[in-house]
């Protein structure tokens, strides 16, 4: 192999001689040089593609030789679905160095999450969700996910996120899918009665507040460089305070002229709503409280300090119920679906194995 190599490194270095031929200086031409790079290149690309993609095979699992640690109505949960909790405890431990070293009370939060899961994914398949629950046919699925992939790529096809997917990165995926999928369906069968619907609407009413309109007075202070934070929020607060006792905004202005301190009209409205919060939320907040001639206290965001006079203000009410339900049935579910979940589990005929095997 290293020999035809090298007889085709040979061809591709034609030699050209300059002088009397004897000792000649042997070099590349330039056109050639650059068709060998670009080659060596691409070899190269497809070398390193072709051993991610095969080693990505290697790393298939054997879930079928994997050990049953309990079924949930004779539907297997194995080792490797447990483990696959255990991570997402250790994930959410937030440095709890009892939670991490007790490794048998994650064993068993781990297991019951497991049983929980499987009732759900059994409750999807009861509904046509999905064909199966078993983790060997998930499995199967992610080795021919895989290979499509590897194919798609090999034949500069399109292949969406990276070319090798983990397999727990897979099984993340593919439950948080069936789950939505299973709320989803939940929902399409209207669940919750309008008077519950009604009775969260009114009790979180707030929440349904549409934006007010408002015309203000803006007061920017912007602090770094030479103007530290401390001399810039007492510079905003000796302008509120001003507002508050009815000086006139332009005068304040000239009064801090030599202190980078902007004044403008701004309007906050529907339209403005989307890139004011997406500037920040803090000055949204604080903004849509004010009500007409109000003076706004010094607000922090983004490098300055903000002060609003509110000169007028139209208050647009809030959503109404029947554009909110629809929200409202999703919040309803996603606080009901555990209730669902244990409900699931109890109607179950639960069997536990003996297991020896210790959690990694």
């Amino acid at each position: 192999m290293e020999g035809s190599r090298c007889m085709k490194n040979k061809a591709i270095y034609p030699r050209t001689v300059s002088g009397n031929g004897k000792g000649a200086r042997k070099s590349i031409g330039r056109p050639h040089l650059r068709l060998f790079a670009a080659c060596l290149i691409g070899v190269t690309i497809v070398g390193i593609l072709w051993w991610n993609l095969t080693g990505a095979q290697a790393t298939v699992s054997t879930s079928d030789k994997e050990e049953v640690i309990a079924t949930v109505d004779g539907e297997s949960i194995v080792e490797q679905e447990l483990q696959w909790q255990m991570k997402k405890l250790r994930s959410h431990t937030d440095g709890n160095l009892a939670m991490k070293t007790n490794l048998t009370d994650n064993r068993e939060q781990a297991l019951k999450a497991s049983i929980q899961l499987k009732a759900q994914l059994l409750e999807a398949k009861r509904r046509g969700i999905v064909e199966s629950v078993r983790y060997a046919d998930f499995v199967s699925k992610w080795q021919s996910e895989q290979s499509r992939r590897k194919d798609a790529a090999l034949s500069n096809g399109v292949v969406y996120g990276p070319i090798q997917v983990e397999e727990e990165q897979y099984y993340d995926f593919f439950v948080s899918d069936i789950l939505a999928k299973l709320r989803d369906d939940m929902l399409a069968e209207k669940p919750f009665a309008q008077e519950d619907i009604a009775a969260y609407y009114n009790e979180h009413l707030a929440q349904y507040k549409k934006p007010n309109r408002l015309q203000t007075n803006m007061f920017v202070v912007a602090f770094g460089n030479d103007v530290t934070k401390d001399a810039a929020f007492r510079t905003a607060q000796a302008i509120a305070d001003g507002l508050k006792r009815g000086e006139e905004a332009e005068k304040l202005l000239q009064v801090n002229s030599s202190k980078k301190v902007v004044l403008q009209q701004r309007a906050f409205n529907e339209q403005t709503a989307k890139q004011d919060t997406m500037n920040g939320t803090q000055v949204w907040r604080s903004v849509q409280t004010l009500r007409e001639a109000d003076v706004s206290n010094p607000i922090e965001e983004n490098g300055s300090y903000y002060i609003f006079q509110c000169l007028a203000l139209e208050d647009t009410g809030f959503l109404p119920l029947e554009k909110a339900s629809a929200g409202i049935n999703i919040v309803l579910m996603e606080a009901e679906f555990p209730r669902m979940t244990e409900r699931w589990v109890k109607a179950s005929t639960i069997e536990l194995k003996s297991s020896t095997k210790q959690a990694e």
